[in-house]
């Protein structure tokens, strides 16, 4: 296959051969749609409508819908060739998949770079599913000059509170690991029609637990219906 496009406009003669040598060149320019099949190993297939690839290109792209989610590291290889590593980019550079990144059902295409993996060769992976999988990081949220966020914990709760009467407050006591005293906490209400009146509130009693505590503001008595409550311990 020629290094570059054959242009006929200026060929004193031409081949057949360079137009089937112009035809894979353009084809390997454009994402080359696939079959895929497996999950952390992932073969892709071309479809029969495409040229076939004898070997990969830097920056040759494959696009498919994911056959099944990847639970760890996955590989990634079209036909016989080989199969290569899958990576996804971060702030600091590109790392190996570690789950989840690929969803059955979704869109993801793949980048070959021969850089990657100390030069063995690899693949980007595009998809808007990674997003949903990065962790929170506290200490890069800035709380204010010189001060950042040391934990960002969340569990849910569920809970049944009594009857409650004008003025007064109730609580329960709900374990969260790695929570401390002087902790920030946030609390997310079920959706019930009986919080009309009702303030919630949160505090962490001792390490490793959250106090969900409820006043009711009414001037009338409440009965606070079951649900499960949201509680989130920043520090």
């Amino acid at each position: 296959m020629t290094a570059s496009i054959t242009l006929f406009a200026a060929a004193s003669s031409a081949t057949g051969q360079q137009l089937d040598d112009d035809l894979t060149l353009v084809s390997n320019q454009a994402p080359i749609p696939c079959q895929t099949a497996g999950t952390n190993a992932i073969t892709l297939t071309q479809l029969t409508s495409t040229y076939p690839v004898a070997a990969y290109v830097a920056l040759m792209q494959f696009a498919g819908v994911a056959s099944g989610s990847n639970t760890g590291p996955a590989t990634a290889r079209l036909g016989s060739l080989a199969a290569l590593n899958v990576y996804k980019d971060t702030g600091s550079g590109p790392v190996a998949l570690v789950g989840g990144e690929i969803i059955v059902g979704n869109a993801f295409t793949l980048l070959y770079d021969p850089t990657l993996n100390t030069g063995a060769g690899g693949f980007h992976l595009f998809s808007s599913t990674g997003l949903s999988t990065t962790a929170i990081n506290p200490s890069t949220i800035q709380l204010g000059t010189g001060s950042v966020l040391n934990r960002y914990l969340t569990s849910t709760i569920a809970t049944t509170f009594s009857v409650f009467p004008p003025g007064t407050s109730q609580q329960s006591i709900s374990a969260l690991a790695g929570a401390q005293v002087n902790d920030a906490i946030q609390i997310g209400p079920p959706s019930l029609a009986s919080l009309q009146g009702l303030v919630f509130s949160g505090y962490v009693p001792a390490a490793g637990s959250v106090a969900l505590v409820v006043t009711n503001a009414n001037t009338a008595s409440i009965t606070l219906a079951a649900g499960v409550f949201r509680l989130t311990a920043m520090g």
